[in-house]
């Protein structure tokens, strides 16, 4: 099986070209049960059969050109598996790193579309049942392509139809941020208003780390006036620190120093790492704005050789995600 890499546009315009159904996987970088997916999916004989029946693309969550994915499905846990027929429908999302499980309901997939039980993995953090979920979301995913396609009015009027279909009861920020933006590229300034207010008003932790730069936008959107700086701001000294060589079994650590350069209080949500050699360390209380404070990585040197390993801050600012890097050789 050949896992393809690009964007989402480009995979599913190769599904629609190719006529082949497209399972997209999305993963991160040190997760040891999305490695071991795609190694199963790429060795294993009794896996062949099916997944060579689908396009085969792989996203990188932790890549910036990618949070979108996370803000869509409201998930920082992964993998998940997308399964879309070749004209672009989604038709459900697997929550389950065992290729077997995958394969069976890929399966079930190619054979009839409407069987519910491919709807038996599907989950993420959004409080809802399996089959509303994945309307959900394929309505927030038709609307996000259609946002960022060329203009098409009728293609934008088909998508904020059934975003709605899916308010009140199962609204969440991304599909309200969607229906404000579409409308507001359509020229209607009193429902981009209203839709924008509903996203606003929606806050929780999960909220504050997956949506900062969309409230940005948003609130540029009703505000000309409003400034990037007049929410919390992120000014970094570095973002990658070669800390050398260092004796294997040590601990070396790497500190960053950060700003706050906005108008607003800073809170770090997470220092995420990608592998549990390196652990990470940030302050828990707000940082006022002119405060500087410091975040680290700290690496477990268990193997000689040259390492890289990564971490994306992520915070309230408007400047959310910044990925940050530590790097040496072990002797």
């Amino acid at each position: 099986m050949s896992v393809r890499s690009g964007s989402m546009s480009e995979a599913l315009h190769a599904a629609a070209v190719e006529k082949k159904h497209l399972m997209a996987v999305v993963t991160y970088d040190g997760c040891p049960s999305c490695d071991k997916l795609m190694d199963a999916a790429n060795h294993e004989d009794e896996f062949r059969e099916v997944f060579e029946q689908y396009l085969v693309y792989r996203f990188n969550a932790m890549e910036p050109q990618n949070q979108w994915l996370d803000q869509w499905l409201y998930e920082k846990a992964y993998p998940i598996t997308l399964l879309f027929t070749p004209d672009g429908t989604l038709l459900t999302i697997i929550k389950n790193g065992n290729a077997g499980k995958i394969k069976n309901l890929a399966a079930r997939a190619l054979i009839n579309p409407n069987d519910t039980a491919i709807f038996r993995h599907s989950r993420t953090k959004l409080p809802f049942g399996h089959d509303t979920l994945v309307r959900t979301l394929a309505a927030g995913f038709n609307g996000y392509m259609a946002l960022h396609a060329q203009p098409d009015p009728a293609r934008m009027r088909n998508a904020l139809y059934n975003i709605e279909q899916t308010l009140p009861d199962q609204g969440y920020f991304f599909n309200y941020y969607l229906l404000s933006k579409l409308h507001d590229k359509l020229g209607d300034s009193s429902r981009a208003r209203r839709f924008a207010d509903s996203a606003l008003a929606r806050k929780g932790p999960l909220e504050a780390m997956l949506y900062a730069p969309l409230r940005a936008e948003l609130k540029f959107q009703g505000n000309a006036s409003y400034d990037q700086y007049d929410d919390p701001y992120v000014a970094i000294s570095e973002t990658k620190i070669d800390i050398g060589e260092v004796n294997r079994n040590q601990s070396p650590k790497a500190t960053f120093k950060i700003r706050n350069i906005g108008k607003k209080p800073l809170l770090i949500q997470d220092l995420r790492v990608g592998c549990t050699c390196t652990s990470a360390d940030w302050p828990k209380k707000p940082i006022l704005p002119g405060e500087e404070t410091v975040v680290s990585l700290t690496y477990k040197a268990a193997k000689e050789g040259t390492f890289t390993q990564s971490a994306y801050l992520l915070t309230n600012a408007f400047n959310s995600s910044i990925h940050i890097t530590i790097s040496g050789y072990v002797m």
